[in-house]
């Protein structure tokens, strides 16, 4: 079976645009988070806490367009596929496109397109809906545009299961390549901030603080911990070590194995979910053969939520025990981007290997510090990372990497 590499990374984030900038300030403790007016809507208080991506993709997106259609999620995910294109190296032009496929993971999507759309139907009635604006009001608009504009014919797929859909797309990915199915699969996620994705997820935390407090909410208490809401992508390209060979190119990382497993109560207590996120975690470890004392880093979901982050704590330090390797949570600075967030993790777990840098988590939480939390850069050369991922939808990830120079290539 194939070995599977990663040799490209695009990234649009909150702290910088391209995996150059974006390294420099994940690495500098560089804060994507700010209040923001954007987001205002009748009902929410102002302003809000949130990561906001705030550039011109113009000269990334076809036509030199500022936006696709008016959804920033498909405009985020083409231009960090061409970045992932460009740092990768390739022209697909060159390639052969029957073996190159799309593996996609959102969750949101174009909500807010979705909502304009519906709401000219239904106030101007149907026939005024622009049918022009319909395709990209999808959960797979943005594969779907991606596979139309860059011409990939092997596959292509949408996964949409909360915070743990990339690594449920690579781990899809990877079943092609290793099976021969494919070379080369392009890997991201994507994810808009709206009034709308705003509003809802006021009224959950609402929701859930009520159903927690048998009604009676305590706001200073649930706005302890509580995440800020990001935006952006990040896509990946995945190659056989053979094609990476071919092209004699730079490899950022090996992906070794990954592992997936669901806690459906967690919908309704995110306090759940120990034994089937430490199951996640230890099967990807079984399958790639490593042991836990082998790990030097873990990339961790944690977006500063009570419940997710508790267990996501409970499940690392049963595997771990006492020895707790280094632990980083970019979407301390990045905002937690459900499916983009799962894409970001993976990218800054291999450029963490690529570089020998395992980046600082930026928060001011003591309680992160004790349970291992890097609160300045570490050049530790690490050799072998892992990236964990437990979501609001009950499913828990866990996928394991390794250096280039650990793969031999």
């Amino acid at each position: 079976m194939s070995r599977v590499v990663i040799t490209g990374a695009g990234i649009v984030s909150p702290i910088g645009i391209g995996r150059n900038i974006f390294w420099s300030n994940l690495t500098g403790g560089v804060s994507g988070v700010r209040a923001t007016e954007c987001l205002s809507y009748p009902g929410l208080a102002g302003p809000i806490q949130a990561a906001m991506v705030e550039a011109d993709l113009s000269a990334l997106l076809p036509c030199r367009q500022s936006v696709w259609n008016g959804t920033r999620t498909t405009s985020f995910a083409l231009a960090a596929a061409r970045l992932a294109l460009d740092d990768a190296g390739l022209d697909l032009t060159t390639l052969n496109l029957k073996t190159v496929g799309i593996a996609f993971g959102t969750t949101l999507s174009c909500l807010s397109l979705m909502s304009r759309y519906d709401r000219q139907a239904i106030e101007e009635g149907p026939r005024l809906a622009n049918p022009g604006v319909f395709p990209d009001t999808g959960f797979s608009a943005p594969s779907c545009r991606l596979s139309v504009l860059l011409g990939p014919c092997a596959f292509n797929v949408t996964l949409s299961n909360g915070e743990t859909s990339v690594l449920d797309a690579i781990e899809y990915a990877c079943t092609f390549i290793r099976a021969g199915r494919a070379e080369m699969v392009l890997v991201g996620g994507s994810e808009e901030l709206s009034p709308e994705s705003m509003f809802g997820f006021a009224n959950s935390r609402r929701a859930k603080a009520k159903a927690t407090t048998d009604g009676q909410e305590n706001p200073r208490r649930n706005a302890r911990k509580s995440p800020a809401y990001g935006e952006g992508a990040a896509v990946v390209v995945l190659e056989s070590m053979e094609h990476a060979q071919r092209r004699s190119c730079r490899v950022l990382s090996e992906i070794l194995s990954s592992s997936s497993t669901c806690e459906p109560l967690r919908i309704m207590d995110p306090r759940l979910g120990v034994h089937h996120g430490r199951l996640a975690v230890q099967n990807a470890l079984n399958k790639a053969q490593v042991q836990p004392q082998q790990i030097d880093f873990v990339c961790c979901g944690a977006n500063s939520s009570r419940g997710s982050d508790a267990v996501e704590a409970r499940v690392l330090d049963g595997i771990f025990g006492a020895r707790k390797p280094l632990r980083t949570a970019p979407k301390v600075v990045l905002g937690d981007s459900y499916s983009a967030g799962g894409a970001m993790q993976v990218v800054t777990a291999s450029l963490a290997l690529h570089t020998g840098v395992v980046p600082p988590t930026a928060s001011k939480d003591p309680g992160q510090l004790r349970r291992g939390f890097t609160d300045s850069g570490q050049a530790s050369q690490p050799q072998i990372g892992l990236v964990t991922s437990f979501a609001t939808t009950g499913a828990n990830a866990a996928l394991v990497l390794k250096s280039a120079d650990v793969a031999g290539c």
